[in-house]
């Protein structure tokens, strides 16, 4: 459901989201499953809240600021979770076991050799 500007301040609402994904990010760089869900209904409050209608002109700027934090913060747990789908990738190839599976079950073991890690934290 989306709010009206008048029921949603949009940079409160940008702030929350930020807070959320930063709070996602420091979980996912701990490793912390538990803390990752325990982001997801902080996460889903924001974006349910999300404003509609125009942003009176005095307050796009900052609201603009605001907007590239949250883009930043997101940016951060796409990097992180990256970085970490490819440590996990790498590990299980060095171990001989697949990284996911198909139809049939696991998939074959993928070799190691010409396999980087393409991922920045």
């Amino acid at each position: 459901m989306t709010a009206t500007l008048a029921e949603a301040d949009p940079r409160r609402i940008a702030r929350d989201l930020r807070a959320a994904l930063d709070a996602l990010a420091r979980a996912l760089d701990a490793g912390d499953a538990a803390g990752v869900l325990d982001c997801e209904p902080a996460l889903h409050a924001a974006i349910a809240r999300q404003a509609s209608g125009p942003v009176p002109a005095d307050a796009r700027a900052a609201l603009a600021d605001d907007l590239a934090a949250a883009r930043a913060a997101l940016a951060r747990c796409r990097a992180i979770g990256a970085a970490s789908a490819q440590v996990v990738g790498v590990t299980l190839d060095t171990l001989g076991r697949a990284t996911g599976y198909g139809r049939h079950g696991a998939a074959a073991p993928r070799g190691t050799r010409g396999h980087d890690v393409h991922a920045r934290v």
